[in-house]
């Protein structure tokens, strides 16, 4: 019967932190994402739009997917809710570490520590990183391949990793690449013994997958055109996810998990545990390739490191961290103080040091600080409260029995999440409804103007495309990553905008000085039919707006003979 109980409290656990991020489908990221697939079962849909129908397709597998998805719920809905499952089993991957790692009886305990750290930093790192988000993409599936890939490995399971990595790879080629690396060398590092079986097992499936991306992967090196676009790709166009310098910062809260997990993991190690070996192993892989990454994108600047955006695999390292920290916590609650006998002066230091990094990361990223709090209050209670009601709950002295910590670890973790599913609606698009502005916009579009229609829209505005069903000449968030076709993106950017050279997304804003004159030489060379511009940015010399509404209004433009070919684009 407790066996029972446990099964459907971990599913509720687990179900509940996926559902904690929200139902989504067809925002942000996912208005790219979501293109191939919708267009697979509506071929009419963006005929004319340069990105639906000229770049690659990035994420094949993944378009096929969502094709599935969308072809049994075409309104999404399974869209948000495999988002929830996949978060789900990321987090039941960590549960079986925990096992793994210690007692199975401590597992549950555990997890909800990691759950309270993970509601509190979304599972974010560096460089806008994170392991698992508000929508379901390519990279959610690709990290939680490479979780389960790290949970058998710890396990010792060779073929079980390298299936999850495959997994990984085949929905994201950047993952597959990065775990490459940081597996390859944990393999390396794990011993001599059946090595040859070991690497063969473990990066012999990922390696298979790896071939069918080879094709992208050299045109993406292109080297007659890749230097400019890479300059594009990484300065001008993601310097939050590809510039080092300018997120230095994110580093230290990740560094402060690191040095946490580090110190819990001595003493095991020490004693001689496998499991816990392996998992050192993993994090000094990670530690070795991201620090080598961040000189090599700082120090010394190699585009193609810069562009591998090893700190991707941030994010995994540290839930590998915090699931050590978490047992270590646990068995402080459970033990009391005697859990800190013959703790190493080493581990004791490499604790204060963490949460210092962490305290000085918090404070200059303004994030995280609640994370503090949580680290703080497990510690003092586990001191505190074992003290002082072990007597109590029947428990010798300086001890605490494992199903309170448990039931305070669930109510903290309830508490930690009230606020957040209370405004749930809020953050689920499915739930509350596309953005006013967009959705009115999109209402009148699919019903007043041609399906074959090409809008010439504010390149910031990046679901309009998406929800609107209907072309447009370019958005900022549909950036490809093949060099010639980033070119080609940049060059409509600088031109919807007039910024000559467009150097950051502030130069957005050129769009808004809109005039008639720019709007005839962008109609010769995109021919579109329809002009959309906010309120505010009216262009009455377009005559009168066919659509006004609370944010947006769109002109309908004259036969294309009536515009002057004279009218060029200043390049």
């Amino acid at each position: 019967m407790t066996s029972n109980v446990n099964r459907w409290l971990l599913v509720l656990l687990l179900l509940s932190f996926g559902l904690s991020f929200g139902l989504n489908c067809g925002t942000s990221n996912q208005a790219i994402y979501l293109l191939p697939a919708v267009r697979a079962l509506h071929p009419e849909t963006w005929a004319r739009d340069w990105v639906v129908t000229q770049t690659h397709v990035y994420h094949p597998a993944y378009a096929k997917l969502a094709t599935l998805l969308l072809r049994l719920s075409p309104t999404g809905y399974l869209i948000g809710s495999a988002n929830v499952c996949a978060i789900a089993l990321g987090m039941f991957a960590i549960w079986r570490l925990l096992h793994v790692l210690d007692r199975p009886e401590r597992a549950l305990a555990a997890l909800c520590i990691v759950l309270l750290l993970s509601s509190v930093t979304r599972t974010q790192g560096p460089g806008g990183t994170y392991a698992f988000s508000e929508i379901f993409q390519p990279s959610t599936l690709g990290a939680l391949g490479v979780i389960a890939a790290m949970v058998a490995f710890v396990a010792g399971e060779a073929l079980a990793s390298g299936l999850c990595l495959a997994f990984a790879g085949i929905f994201h080629v950047n993952y597959l690449v990065l775990a490459l690396a940081v597996f390859g060398l944990g393999w390396l590092a794990s011993g001599r013994e059946h090595l040859a079986r070991k690497l063969g097992l473990g990066l012999g499936p990922p390696l298979i997958v790896l071939l069918y991306f080879v094709p992208f992967l050299l045109a993406s090196a292109a080297p007659t055109v890749s230097t400019d676009a890479q300059r594009i790709y990484v300065e001008v166009r993601a310097p939050h996810h590809y510039m080092p310098a300018r997120f230095a910062w994110d580093f230290a809260p990740w560094l402060g998990f690191q040095l946490l997990g580090l110190a819990a993991l001595l003493g095991p190690v020490r004693r001689g545990s496998d499991a816990h070996r392996r998992v050192l192993i993993l994090l000094g892989a990670a530690w070795l390739l991201v620090i080598s990454a961040v000189l090599l994108s700082t120090v010394v600047t190699v585009r193609p490191v810069q562009e591998l955006m090893a700190w991707r695999i941030c994010p995994e390292a540290t839930l590998l961290a915090q699931s050590s920290f978490a047992l270590a916590c646990v068995a402080l609650f459970c033990e009391g103080k005697s859990a800190l006998v013959g703790l190493e002066p080493l581990a004791r230091t490499l604790s204060v040091l963490g949460v210092l990094a962490m305290l000085v990361g918090s404070i200059a990223t303004r994030h995280w600080n609640a994370t503090l709090v949580v680290l703080a209050l497990c510690v003092a209670v586990a001191i505190v409260t074992s003290g002082v009601f072990g007597a109590v709950a029947g428990a010798a002295r300086g001890t605490l029995p494992l199903a309170y910590v448990s039931g305070g670890l669930l109510i903290a973790l309830a508490g930690a999440n009230a606020l957040r599913f209370a405004e749930l609606v809020h953050v689920s698009n499915l739930l509350s409804g596309v953005e006013p502005g967009v959705a009115e916009l999109c209402a009148w579009a699919r019903k007043s103007t041609p399906e074959n229609a090409l809008f010439l829209t504010p390149p910031q505005e990046d679901e309009i495309r998406f929800q609107c069903r209907r072309a447009i000449v370019v958005d900022w968030k549909s950036n490809p990553a093949v060099p010639s076709e980033v070119l080609e993106w940049y060059d409509r950017i600088e031109n919807v905008t007039a910024q000559h050279p467009f150097q950051r997304e502030a130069d957005l804003d050129g769009y808004q000085k809109l005039d008639q004159a720019r709007v005839a030489a962008l109609r010769e060379r995109y021919g579109f039919d329809y002009v959309v511009v906010e309120r505010g940015h009216e262009i009455p010399t377009l005559g009168r707006p066919v659509f006004s509404g609370q944010r947006f209004a769109a002109y309908a433009l004259s036969p294309r003979e009536h515009y002057s070919s004279r009218n060029t684009l200043k390049r």
